[in-house]
């Protein structure tokens, strides 16, 4: 409740990355402090009829700002695509939340770490047997946020799903990477789970 308090007037870091991990930092306490506060819910799309990120406003640093501005507003994904692999709507089917905050010194290390834990544990699924690569429902959504000035293309998938895999394929294991390369498999997306990552 404190560090929520304290967002309202907290100032902005003018570094980069400071200023990157402070909104990533205030976009997932903002969201958890908002489920305990409509506790119980089964899940955050029961709140405002599931447009809660545009319905409700947080004043974060002398604004009043929804948790899709802080997002898509004060939040690059285009620039930092990892991000999509630390931002946590408290479901199931989102990054977890990580086990400290972010800070602006250890920012890089702690996106790629979150980058490579969520992708080898939910945000990819290869199949070789059936050649069917199961991706997160994220790489659906916000594949233009993924770039790649890799211009070979991998045969078989669809374009605009190419630099979504070449950019998830870089924090996997050798022999995945030259497997998602290789193309010639089918792409499915994971059902997305909406249920609260709740212990009960």
């Amino acid at each position: 409740d404190d560090y929520i308090t304290s967002l309202e007037t907290a100032g902005v870091p003018a570094d980069v990355n400071a200023k990157t991990a402070f909104w990533i930092n205030a976009y997932n306490a903002l969201t958890v402090d908002l489920i305990a506060d409509t506790w119980p819910v089964k899940t955050i799309q029961e709140i405002d009829g599931g447009q809660v990120w545009r319905t409700r406003r947080f004043i974060v640093a002398g604004e009043k700002l929804t948790l899709d501005e802080i997002e898509k507003q004060k939040l690059s994904a285009k620039q930092e695509p990892r991000i999509h692999f630390v931002l946590n709507c408290a479901s199931v089917g989102c990054p977890p939340l990580n086990a400290a905050a972010f800070s602006g010194k250890e920012l890089d290390r702690q996106l790629n770490f979150a980058a490579k834990s969520w992708l080898l544990g939910a945000g990819v699924f290869i199949d070789r047997e059936s050649k069917t690569l199961t991706l997160s429902t994220i790489f659906n959504w916000y594949a233009p946020d993924f770039t790649d000035t890799d211009t070979e293309e991998i045969a078989g998938v669809d374009v605009r799903l190419q630099a979504s895999i070449k950019y998830a394929a870089q924090y996997l294991p050798e022999h995945d990477q030259e497997w998602l390369r290789a193309g010639g498999y089918d792409i499915q997306f994971k059902p997305f789970d909406w249920a609260v990552n709740a212990t009960q």
